[in-house]
């Protein structure tokens, strides 16, 4: 627990140090259980993987054939931005013994790899659907949080165009305490700096902006500074491109691309 704790705020070196300390721990006694040992293995695995460390989370992992190992191996693909093979992996391993935890990841896992391909059909709205009501009955939120940063972004974004906004809101929320980055993930936005985001779409002048969101024009020049650099651009033409791109801006009806930038940055 306080493994997922670390990785909840999002300090995966910290996580792996306290996993290495149990891990010397419990090998200094004379026998572990399986049980033990693979719930080990399992965690020092997702601290791993965390830490943007996938081929050693991959190797921790093993080849071992249990359903846990199975999902940790497609969450490591999914990190990897190779959807295609998480489904691979995750195809037929589940069993009517399984956890209600590792079915509930399972199931986030699988649905994230379809839309992180970008199917979103009638069978891709069922599964988000099948997925809504695992995550309501078992209680298991956390395995949201456990997939990948930018299959999580995908699965949002792809929620809100099959027309399921309260389950693209669940996403998102898992965004926020999201464990697992990617590389080149999508970046994690604040409710504030996605409502700059939304108003940035709608305005091109700070005070325009300020007056929406009521604040001062120096507080909106302060937000936009680090929205920027949060997303690793320089004007309001660059972000609307990589809001839109990355599925952050769901609509480019109200973008106007053609605005003047220098309005957004000298107010």
């Amino acid at each position: 627990m306080d493994v997922l704790i670390e990785l909840r705020r999002h300090r995966p070196d910290i996580a792996r140090e306290r996993i290495r300390t149990v891990v010397m721990a419990q090998r200094s006694r004379r026998a572990i259980s399986p049980f033990v040992s693979g719930r080990l293995r399992h965690t020092t695995a997702l601290a791993t993987l965390a830490a943007g460390d996938l081929p050693a989370a991959a190797r921790v992992l093993g080849k071992a054939e249990d359903i846990r190992s199975a999902v940790g191996r497609a969450r490591v693909a999914l990190a990897g931005n190779d959807p295609e093979q998480a489904l691979r992996m995750l195809s037929g391993v589940v069993a009517p013994e399984t956890s209600r935890r590792v079915r509930a990841e399972y199931l986030s896992l699988s649905v994230a790899a379809v839309a992180l391909l970008g199917r979103e059909d009638a069978a891709a709205r069922s599964a988000i659907e099948r997925l809504e009501a695992v995550l309501a009955e078992s209680d298991q939120s956390l395995a949201l949080a456990l997939v990948p940063d930018t299959a999580l972004a995908a699965l949002a974004a792809a929620a809100e165009r099959l027309a399921l906004p309260g389950f693209a809101a669940r996403a998102e929320r898992a965004r926020s305490w999201a464990m697992i980055a990617s590389p080149g993930s999508v970046p994690r936005l604040t409710a504030r700096e996605r409502a700059v985001a939304r108003e940035l779409a709608r305005h091109a002048a700070v005070a325009e902006i300020a007056a929406a969101l009521t604040v001062s024009p120096n507080t909106v020049k302060s937000q936009l500074k680090g929205l920027y650099r949060k997303l690793g651009v320089g004007n309001r033409s660059d972000a609307l491109r990589v809001l839109s791109a990355w599925g952050i801006l769901h609509s480019d009806a109200d973008i106007d691309l053609g605005r003047r930038d220098s309005r957004t940055e000298e107010g």
